[in-house]
């Protein structure tokens, strides 16, 4: 795996050096996945070596830099971070952690508005996000035929696997018109089911209702509602569907939560402006937790991990970039006029939501859900940039008639 990831690395190289939109979109295929080699105490996944690669060619070549609204509030989170250690437990733990924040928020985010900028280019990204989707799908849905209760495709984790479909699946079904895509829905919602993460499911669920009645597009919601059928059918039939409902109501992981809960808001109590310092809930959680909780990594819930590692204010900042998304991506279907961009931006809107919302539960800023995630977060902002373009044209060509 080492060799793997290593090897990535010199692709992403070689091809940001020749053409950055493909080194973007060998981006997007080697992020899906949660793999990662030791570099010194710290980890490094194919995805992010990559993200720092094609960063690093693009800032030497400089060709273009634009800034918006949206990394302000991106620095401003990231300054929280920073401010956070002077409660840490553990300095290098939190460093580390604002390293690999500082891949997503910011090295990411810069190269996807400063080199993707026509149709074309989109639709590349958008064809490596499917072709992705489905191959690790389908690797979970194979896992769940030879015998996995639970399945994790090239994952660590089914909550993680489950968090990645749940992103992409919005943009599956608001863009499948013919029958390959359809299959392609298909297949990811098996795979999804076959996660039993009853969050991301829940997540596409509201994500769908959502854009479908932003657009005022029912079809969403009939082809949700056909692609979880054939899933359910495929996946195990009426047997699945019953395991998927006594997971629902599993009282002890849902203790579980509620004791993570209860010690993250002492945390916050406690340090309400810095928090216990960025990426140190669980060395912190055996001093703040109920007697008898079990002992966790996060607070299975992403709004208060943040808040109870980098203050209120860590939480406002990120809250902030969750409405300038949201409110960027519904101006953008209220302005477009091409049907192809307006029918993508909802799918992007859709997974941005499905992810938003699977955070509740299962905190998803992590090795494998990350890099799309940012990536999708660009691709809004690279819309927004060209309709704006194109209004500015339309605009100047009417004055001079």
């Amino acid at each position: 795996m080492t060799y793997l990831i290593i090897l990535a690395g010199i692709v992403a190289l070689i091809l940001s050096i020749w053409k950055m939109e493909w080194a973007i979109v060998f981006l997007v295929l080697v992020s899906m996945n949660q793999y990662a080699i030791q570099i010194g105490p710290g980890k490094l996944g194919a995805g992010e070596l990559s993200s720092i690669l094609i960063f690093l060619v693009w800032i030497l070549k400089k060709r273009r830099l634009e800034v918006d609204t949206l990394l302000t509030f991106n620095l401003l989170f990231m300054g929280c971070g920073f401010l956070s250690i002077i409660n840490t437990s553990n300095l290098f733990t939190s460093l580390k952690e604002i390293f690999q924040m500082t891949v997503y928020f910011i090295m990411i985010y810069l190269v996807i508005i400063n080199n993707v900028t026509n149709n074309k280019q989109i639709k590349r990204l958008v064809l490596a996000f499917l072709i992705g989707g489905f191959l690790v799908a389908f690797i979970g849905v194979v896992q769940y035929i030879v015998g996995n209760a639970r399945t994790f495709s090239i994952f660590y984790n089914p909550n993680v696997f489950g968090g990645f479909l749940a992103l992409v699946l919005p943009l599956i079904i608001t863009l499948s018109n013919n029958f390959k895509m359809k299959a392609v829905g298909v297949v990811v919602f098996m795979g999804l089911l076959s996660t039993m993460s009853r969050g991301s499911v829940l997540g596409v669920s509201i994500a769908n209702i959502l854009i479908s009645l932003l657009g005022k597009k029912l079809q969403i919601l009939y082809k949700t509602a056909i692609f979880f059928l054939f899933a359910i059918i495929l996946v195990g039939g009426l047997g699945r569907f019953i395991y998927m409902k006594n997971r629902i109501f599993d009282s002890h992981t849902t203790n579980v939560r509620i004791s993570l809960w209860q010690a993250s808001w002492k945390m916050i109590s406690s340090h309400p402006l810095t928090g216990v310092g960025i990426g140190t809930y669980a060395e912190n959680l055996p001093s703040y937790a109920p007697p008898g909780t079990e002992m966790q990594d996060t607070a299975h819930n992403l709004y208060l991990n943040i808040a109870a590692e980098m203050g209120i204010p860590g939480l406002l900042a990120y809250l902030s970039i969750l409405v300038i998304i949201l409110s960027r991506a519904i101006k953008n279907h209220q302005t477009l006029r091409d049907e192809y961009l307006k029918y993508l931006n909802l799918g992007l809107l859709g997974g941005v939501i499905s992810f938003s919302v699977n955070n509740l539960f299962t905190p998803l800023m992590l090795r494998g859900v990350a890099i799309p995630l940012w990536i999708f977060i660009g691709l809004i902002t690279v819309i927004s940039k060209m309709k704006d373009e194109k209004l500015k044209v339309e605009s100047e060509d009417m004055g001079c008639g």
